[in-house]
C-alpha cells in the first residue's frame, strides 16, 4: 500500500492557515494553538485548493471531521463558495453539520454572513439541518447517501453550484454512488473546485473499489495520517492504541492499511482467520492435564484441612500447612475455567459439544440424534466427568436447543442458553451476540489457541465479517448465506464460539 509522507506546507501557507485557525476555539483554546501538522494539512487542502483532486486517509478520532468543518466555514463565509459534504449515513452527515454550526459562531466574521434574523442558538437546536446558505452566496450542504431521496438531494446540491465536494467516510460509499457524487464537479470551471475524498481504507474489492483505486491514481494529491504519525504529534495515546489493537479493524481504523485482496470478498466481508493461523495438537490431553491438576489441588486442600485437625500438631506445622493452602488456592484461582459449548442441530446437521480450557479446545462428542434427552444426557455426562461448573455451559437455545436448556435447568443444572441473534455485551461494537463471540474466537486463534486434530476446524476459516456502513458495528455473514456457499453447517465453529460466552454476573460490586 502507498504510504506517502505528510506533505510539507509552504511556510507562508502554513502561517496563513494558523492565522485563519486563530479565529476558532477548540475546547476553549484558539485552534491554531492546538492544531497538529496533519490537521493543518487537511485544513490547507480544502481552503487553498492547490490540488483539485485530493484523497485523505486518516486514522479514526483524529479530528478530521472537525477540521473539515472549520475549513468549510472559511470557504463558505469568507470565500463565498458552496461546499457539499456527502457521507454514507445521516448521522455522519449530521456530525459535520454540527461542527459547522457550532464553530460558525466563533467569530463575527463568520456569523454575520448568516441570513438576516437567523439566531445562532436556534440554528444549533435544528438537529436535522442539512443546508445553510449564507448572505454572500456561500454555504454548506450535508447529505447522506443512505436516505431514500439521496439522489434528489445530490441533484439539488448540483443546482446550487457546489464547487467543493467532500465525500466523508468515502471508503464506505459504493462505487456507483460515488460516480454520481463525482458528477457534481464535472463541468465546473475555474480554480475554485475541489473533489476531496476522506476516510479509512475499508475495502479494495467490488462494489467498493473507488477509494483504493484513486489512492493509487497519480492525479490525486494524497494526505496520509496513521497511528505512527498521530503518536508523534501527540494526537494518540500509546496506552489507548495498545488497547485498540485488540479491537475490531485496528489495521484499517488506526494503522490505515487496505486489507489484502485475498481476505476480502466482493460483498466486502473479511476472513476472520486464515487456514495457516489454525494450530493443532493434543488439545484434549492438555485439557485433561489441567483438569487433573485442579483435582489434585482440591484433594490436597481437603487433606490439609484434615491434617490441621490432627491432635498434637504444632503451631509451626499449622503455619506451614496454612501457607501451602494459600498457595494452592492462588494456583487454583489462576487456572482457566473448563467451558462447554453445545450447538444443537436442526434437521440433518450434527449436535456438537466442544470443551475449551484456556488455550486448548477439543470436540468432546457429536451425534445426529433429534431426541432432546440424548443431548441432555450427553451434556450432563460431560458436566460430571469433567467437573464443569454448569454456569460455564453454553448452549445454542434457538429452536431445538431451547428444549435442551429447559430440561437441564429442570434437573438442577443452571446452564446458559445463548441466542446468536441476541444483543452483544459490547453492543456499541458488535451487531449481535454471534459477532461478539466469533470475534473473541478469532482473537483466541491468533493468540495461539490449540485445537485437536479430530474436529472439523476448517469451518472457522469459513467465517466472514464486515462493518455495517450505518452503525459501524461488526456483523458476520448470515448463517443461511454461509450454508449456501459451503453446503454445510458450521456446527464445530459454532460450538467453539459458544465457549466464549460469559454467563450473567450475579453478586455485588
Amino acid at each position: 500500500m502507498l504510504k506517502p509522507p505528510l506533505p510539507e506546507l509552504d511556510p507562508i501557507v502554513r502561517e496563513s492557515c494558523l492565522h485563519l485557525l486563530s479565529y476558532f476555539k477548540i475546547d476553549g483554546k484558539p485552534a491554531d494553538q492546538v492544531a497538529t501538522e496533519g490537521q493543518i494539512a487537511i485544513f490547507a487542502a480544502i481552503v487553498f485548493r492547490f490540488h483539485k483532486f485530493v484523497e485523505i486517509i486518516c486514522l479514526t478520532q483524529y479530528g478530521k471531521t472537525l477540521f473539515t468543518a472549520l475549513a468549510a466555514i472559511i470557504v463558505a463565509a469568507v470565500q463565498g463558495i458552496v461546499v457539499c459534504i456527502v457521507a454514507p449515513t445521516a448521522e455522519k452527515a449530521k456530525l459535520t453539520m454540527r461542527y459547522f454550526i457550532e464553530h460558525i459562531g466563533d467569530h463575527e466574521i463568520f456569523y454575520k454572513q448568516l441570513e438576516k434574523n437567523t439566531k445562532l442558538e436556534r440554528l444549533r437546536q435544528e438537529e436535522n439541518k442539512q443546508r445553510i446558505i449564507l448572505r454572500n452566496g456561500g454555504g454548506i450542504f450535508a447529505l447522506s447517501v443512505d436516505q431514500k431521496n439521496s439522489k434528489k438531494s445530490i441533484e439539488a446540491a448540483m443546482g446550487q453550484g457546489a464547487k467543493i465536494v467532500i465525500p466523508d467516510e468515502a471508503g464506505l460509499i459504493e462505487d456507483d454512488t460515488e460516480a454520481t457524487i463525482f458528477r457534481m464537479i464535472t463541468g465546473k470551471t475555474g480554480d475554485d473546485k475541489l473533489y476531496c475524498k476522506i476516510g479509512n481504507p475499508f475495502y479494495s474489492a467490488p462494489p467498493l473499489t473507488h477509494f483504493f483505486n484513486d489512492w493509487n491514481n497519480d492525479l490525486y494529491h494524497k494526505i496520509y495520517i496513521n497511528d505512527e504519525l498521530a503518536l508523534k504529534e501527540g494526537r494518540a495515546n500509546p496506552e489507548e492504541l495498545a488497547i485498540a489493537r485488540t479491537k475490531p479493524l485496528y489495521n484499517i481504523l488506526f494503522a490505515c492499511e487496505f486489507p489484502p485482496e485475498d481476505v476480502i470478498d466482493k460483498q466486502g466481508y473479511y476472513l476472520l482467520v486464515t487456514s495457516n493461523q489454525l494450530k493443532f495438537g493434543d488439545a484434549r490431553g492438555e485439557v485433561m492435564k489441567l483438569i487433573q491438576r485442579e483435582r489434585d489441588i482440591k484433594a490436597r486442600m481437603v487433606a490439609i484441612g484434615e491434617e490441621s485437625k490432627r491432635k498434637g500438631i504444632t503451631f509451626d506445622e499449622i503455619d506451614k500447612l496454612s501457607k501451602e493452602k494459600v498457595e494452592l488456592r492462588k494456583e487454583l484461582g489462576s487456572m482457566p475455567p473448563t467451558k462447554l459449548g453445545a450447538d444443537i442441530a436442526r434437521g440433518k446437521d450434527f449436535n456438537v459439544y466442544v470443551v475449551r480450557k484456556g488455550l486448548f479446545a477439543y470436540v468432546a462428542g457429536k451425534n445426529q440424534s433429534a431426541d432432546t434427552m440424548v443431548n441432555v444426557n450427553e451434556i450432563e455426562a460431560l458436566i460430571k466427568d469433567l467437573d464443569i461448573d454448569p454456569g460455564q455451559v453454553n448452549i445454542d437455545d434457538t429452536g431445538v436447543g431451547g428444549g435442551v436448556v429447559d430440561r437441564l435447568r429442570e434437573i438442577g443444572y443452571s446452564v446458559n442458553g445463548v441466542a446468536f441473534g441476541g444483543s452483544a455485551v459490547e453492543n456499541e461494537r458488535f451487531a449481535n451476540k454471534k459477532a461478539e463471540l466469533f470475534w473473541d474466537l478469532g482473537l483466541w486463534i491468533k493468540d495461539g489457541g490449540l485445537l485437536d486434530q479430530a474436529g472439523e476446524w476448517t469451518q472457522i476459516t469459513w467465517m466472514k465479517y464486515k462493518q455495517q456502513s450505518g452503525e459501524k458495528k461488526i456483523i458476520f455473514e448470515p448463517k443461511e448465506k454461509l450454508k449456501e456457499r459451503t453446503r454445510k453447517s458450521p456446527d464445530h465453529a459454532d460450538s467453539l464460539a459458544l465457549t466464549f460466552n460469559e454467563g450473567s454476573f450475579i453478586g455485588f460490586v
